[in-house]
């Protein structure tokens, strides 16, 4: 239960005034809508249409909201520069570079690394892709600058894995 208030509250954490407004306006065109709907409620489907439009704005607003906040005013890019596993030990290293495009400054950043197992064919490929089987993450904790870019490592521990696989980076930004 802590865990899930841990992760609740980290996400309450990371929106900013602009994720607020796009939750507001989502749930003002929810209103609209179905004010509207109750006024042509003598049109059965025209109101029943806007019944439908306003909790489809209700339920997938504020997500979309979210992500062209991420994606617009906090967008960051992160590339992989070295993948290195250790012979010694059963370690991957990763090392790569983050650079900050948005159009504020952010406060910190996290970078989120997944591992896929590569399938010999299309289908075990598919079904492999579904679930990463190690994962890594790095928050760093500065202040970020349109512009700016920063090296980054993650270590992976324990990595054994022989076979061929892919490596996922996704990094986000947050105020």
């Amino acid at each position: 239960m802590g865990k899930i208030k841990t992760a609740i509250m980290d996400f309450f954490n990371t929106l900013s005034v602009y994720d607020y407004v796009g939750f507001f306006l989502t749930l003002f065109l929810f209103f609209l809508f179905l004010i509207l709907a109750l006024i042509l409620r003598r049109r059965t489907l025209l109101a029943l249409s806007l019944v439908i439009v306003g909790f489809t704005f209700f339920f997938a607003g504020p997500v979309m909201a979210h992500l062209l906040v991420k994606n617009s005013v906090f967008k960051s890019k992160a590339e992989l520069t070295e993948k290195k596993q250790l012979y010694y030990s059963d370690t991957l290293i990763l090392r790569g570079m983050l650079h900050y495009v948005g159009k504020k400054n952010a406060n910190h950043c996290e970078i989120d690394v997944a591992i896929y197992k590569k399938g010999p064919n299309v289908v075990k490929d598919f079904v492999y892709s579904l679930k990463a089987f190690r994962k890594g993450s790095k928050r760093i904790d500065k202040v970020f600058e349109p512009g700016e870019s920063v090296d980054f490592k993650i270590v992976i521990e324990p990595f054994n894995y022989q076979g061929d696989y892919n490596i996922t980076v996704d990094s986000g930004c947050y105020k």
